[in-house]
């Protein structure tokens, strides 16, 4: 189980701070060439919800895995967000029972995303490429809004289900080991609402 893990955790790396770091520093450079070029013009804007991630101690009841190689792994999920730009936190973190087969992984980063649906599209890409998903669709991003999807895969001959979402202000996935893809998708929106915080 242990080596499956630091397998995932190495896509999870790749796909919340590879490609989307990539898209991202090209986007932020592109907009900041446009604004040097643009002539100003008045705009009348509201102000946005602080929204912020964290690590909770718990994951859908499930305890945090402490063993030295869980943390090992923890911390490699976080230095993958924190190569996206913009990022103001980041978080990584193994939940559940090995004995019992109950295992979830999260990963996610606090940052400012212009097009969330488009930046989701392109990193979610490479978790199916990287996990070989199938049956991805669609899934409830719950309270928080913004999108969703959910997929199945495998790693090492073990199934797993990886769900993912980003809205304006953040963006995170969760992998699930040994449960169904409409289990996954049911406790989706619990699961990200105890990691994702919105404020006014």
């Amino acid at each position: 189980m242990p080596i499956t893990l630091m397998s995932i955790a190495v896509v999870l790396v790749l796909c919340v701070g590879g490609s989307t770091a990539v898209y991202l520093a090209g986007r932020n450079a592109a907009k900041d060439l446009g604004g040097a070029l643009a002539t100003p013009t008045p705009t009348t804007t509201t102000e946005a919800p602080t929204i912020t991630v964290v690590e909770p101690k718990t994951l859908g009841s499930r305890p945090k895995l402490t063993d030295p190689k869980f943390l090992a792994v923890g911390e490699q999920l976080r230095e993958g967000p924190a190569n996206v730009p913009g990022a103001t936190q980041r978080i990584g973190a193994l939940y559940g029972t090995v004995a019992k087969r109950d295992i979830v992984i999260v990963a996610a980063a606090a940052a400012p995303l212009e097009d969330p649906q488009r930046e989701f599209e392109t990193a979610f890409a490479d978790g199916i490429k990287e996990l070989k998903l199938t049956g991805v669709t669609r899934a409830d991003p719950g309270t928080l809004g913004g999108v969703a999807r959910c997929g199945k895969g495998e790693a090492d001959g073990d199934r797993l289900i990886m769900c993912g979402w980003a809205d304006e202000g953040s963006i995170g996935w969760v992998i699930w080991y040994f449960t169904s893809l409409s289990k996954a998708k049911g406790e989706f929106p619990k699961i990200r609402a105890e990691v994702e915080k919105k404020s006014n």
